[in-house]
């Protein structure tokens, strides 16, 4: 097989394929992993630690331990999930290291009710769910914001469950919080994220 193969027609290139040569320790192959999945770690990062340089350390960690431990990948699951899911716990490991004790309040930023549980302020219905305004194209640098204006252990959940798409539990163990904190979170996110929006989307 030529290097061109894997430098230029990346979509071509089974996976089996790929992970046999790179346990085999190829050089070609870690450089097309690196080509194909590069863009798409850096973005990931880069939205969790909102730091272009912390961003490129967290790909770059990333790598290694990949490279490093690619003998043990199992494939449970794609190899495109378990370095996402390295990639991840690396940022977070990132964020805490830089922000230990520095959790803040979201009081501020939720949506205040009456007695009888109606909102005070002008009430927007949203006809479309989170992920839904999340994934529009459209939107994209105005969700960022809202979600950059979170304080960070609601920001995480946030991202975790409905943007990466991690279970609850899964959510919970990541952050090393229970169960009942992170769907507490999770609520409690949601809502200041979509009070968060309302300006944002000139409504």
């Amino acid at each position: 097989m030529s290097d061109n193969k894997w430098t230029n027609n990346s979509e071509d290139i089974p996976e089996e394929e790929l992970i046999t040569r790179l346990c085999s320790g190829e050089e070609s192959s870690y450089i097309f992993l690196m080509r194909k999945y590069g863009r798409r770690l850096y973005a990931i990062a880069r939205r969790y630690t909102n730091s272009d340089e912390d961003a490129k350390d967290c790909v770059q960690q990333t790598y290694i331990q990949v490279f490093n431990n690619i003998h043990k990948f199992e494939k449970r699951s794609s190899l495109w999930s378990w370095m996402r899911r390295i990639l991840i716990n690396i940022s977070l490991k990132t964020l805490q290291s830089k922000h230990r004790g520095q959790e803040l309040s979201i009081s501020d930023l939720l949506p205040e009710y009456d007695s009888n549980n109606c909102r005070t302020e002008t009430n927007w219905q949203f006809t479309e769910s989170i992920d839904v305004i999340i994934s529009k194209k459209e939107s994209t640098e105005i969700v960022q914001k809202a979600i950059y204006s979170l304080p960070q252990d609601y920001r995480l959940v946030l991202l975790l469950r409905d943007i990466e798409g991690y279970s609850t539990e899964e959510v919970a163990t990541m952050l090393e919080i229970s169960v009942s904190a992170s769907k507490t979170r999770l609520h409690r996110a949601r809502a200041a994220f979509k009070k968060l929006l309302e300006p944002l989307m000139g409504v």
